[in-house]
């Protein structure tokens, strides 16, 4: 038989992990500390504009009427290439091989015997009525492909990755961080003393509680 020692004490237990619980979502000092950063996340989170490395920038190779192989430009001047890889990473490129960079400009073209996938002007505006179309061109005489998996153009594009010396010069959005409350300047747990007194007097006032003698019925 449970004797009300035993449930006062077990009721003291559990209010007291439900509060350690609530306090570790106020308080830095029990908080949890968070993940380590991946060098993907990194990479997404860094911004083009602040680094001089471009990480995954999409290409997507068009041959042209009146080009014997396609091209794309990246946009900036690269010094070193690092990468480059299908668009979803499972298939590395290579350099001579699958594309050349005439005068080490900002150009890539494919090879004869590229790897990487093309798409001619004509595929690119099918008549209307085609399958796998989406829209209407402009002039109205075609439509747009659309990637019959679905994916939107993902499966026929290359990511680069690479180091360049060049300042960007166009539009840099500014965080609003600075003009955003900070949830931690309206919290009176956030500063760790303060979460101490709070969870000793909540602790202790639920200790009396627990032992306060209970009636019974």
């Amino acid at each position: 038989m449970i004797t009300l020692d035993q449930i006062a004490t077990r009721r003291f237990v559990f209010v007291s992990v439900i509060a350690l619980g609530i306090l570790s979502e106020l308080s830095p000092i029990v908080a949890q500390q968070s993940a380590p950063t991946t060098s993907w996340a990194q990479s997404v989170l860094t911004p083009f504009w602040a680094s001089s490395r471009m990480e995954n920038e999409t290409l997507f190779f068009e041959t042209m009427p009146n080009k014997r192989y396609a091209e794309a430009r990246l946009l900036f001047v690269p010094t070193h290439i690092v990468s480059v890889t299908s668009a979803d990473g499972a298939m590395v490129f290579e350099e001579g091989r699958d594309y050349v960079r005439k005068g080490k400009g900002d150009t890539l073209t494919l090879t004869k015997n590229s790897r990487i996938p093309v798409k001619t002007w004509a595929e690119m505006h099918p008549p209307k009525g085609s399958p796998g179309t989406l829209g209407e061109a402009v002039g109205g005489n075609s439509t747009l492909f659309f990637d019959p998996t679905g994916a939107v153009l993902h499966t026929i594009q290359v990511a680069v990755t690479y180091d360049h010396d060049k300042n960007w010069k166009g539009y840099a959005p500014q965080p609003a961080e600075k003009n955003i409350p900070r949830f931690s300047d309206h919290n009176p747990f956030y500063h760790g003393w303060v979460s101490v007194v709070m969870f000793a007097l909540l602790a202790y006032s639920l200790y009396y509680f627990a032992r306060k003698p209970m009636k019974k019925t």
